[in-house]
């Protein structure tokens, strides 16, 4: 999976999924949620309202935009509670969100990174991706052309600003889940 950093906004952004995640409870939106629900014509908020989504941890919900942006989807995944949300909580559910989506058959997933956000989240994210998108299918010969699979994993900023720290983050958790990769490959040889 390649993953890579720029700037953007959302709205714009040519991608199959744009993904963001949500608390749980009220008033869970953030700024840069409400303005995703704002461009979707409420459709987080009615989600919220109705039941559906509710931020739970690791809860999955993905909405189709019918052209209001420029990706086909926006993906919504909890985070749970506020206070309980940590970093492994952040693995936890980038696995998850990469999982569900890459099940879908979304090729290409965009994450907004908000300016509050730090470069260990980023790593969590990464980390929790690629660890979540592990299989081991070397000695696999049937069924790997049905196999569905993640090529691109982009971080959008708003501004260039954060962008070297985002960059070295992405480094560093690329380094750490290669290495673990490759301890699951030797370890799962026969």
């Amino acid at each position: 999976m390649k993953i890579n950093v720029k700037v953007g906004d959302f709205r714009q952004e040519e991608t199959d999924a744009v993904a963001f995640g949500i608390y749980e409870g009220e008033n869970s939106l953030t700024p840069l949620t409400e303005s995703v629900d704002h461009a979707l014509g409420g459709a987080i908020r009615n989600l919220m309202e109705l039941g559906d989504f509710e931020g739970k941890l690791k809860q999955v919900a993905t909405l189709y935009t019918d052209g209001k942006v420029s990706s086909p989807r926006i993906s919504l995944i909890g985070y749970g509670k506020i206070e309980e949300f940590d970093q492994e909580s952040i693995r936890q559910v980038s696995a998850k969100h990469m999982q569900s989506l890459r099940d879908l058959g979304v090729k290409r997933i965009t994450v907004p990174i908000p300016d509050d956000i730090s470069g260990l989240h980023v790593e969590a994210i990464v980390e929790g991706a690629k660890l979540g998108l592990y299989t081991f299918d070397q000695h696999k010969t049937e069924g790997l052309d049905e196999k569905k699979e993640l090529e691109e994993l982009t971080f959008l900023l708003a501004d260039e600003s954060g962008m070297p720290a985002i960059e070295q983050s992405i480094e560093l958790a690329t380094i750490i889940t290669d290495g673990t990769i490759l301890a699951r490959d030797l370890i799962n040889q026969p």
